[in-house]
């Protein structure tokens, strides 16, 4: 059975991304809103797994870790 993950993959230190970005790192106010363009598609597939990495501080290499996991 193949397993699903929807990724928002971890960004780089430092990164902005511009002014509507969700990565606030280097803005006075840190806020991270939660993908919902991931959770309305995991909610229509069984057994899917939501990883939104930049907010929980996941690292590329613990990325790949958790997908080799699946």
């Amino acid at each position: 059975m193949m397993k699903t993950l929807l990724l928002n993959p971890p960004s780089f230190e430092g990164f902005d991304g511009g002014a509507s970005s969700r990565w606030p790192a280097t803005r006075e106010i840190e806020s991270y809103w939660y993908p919902v363009w991931l959770g309305y598609p995991a909610a229509m597939i069984p057994e899917s797994r939501v990883l939104d990495a930049p907010p929980h501080g996941v690292s590329p290499a613990e990325t790949v870790q958790i997908c080799h996991r699946l």
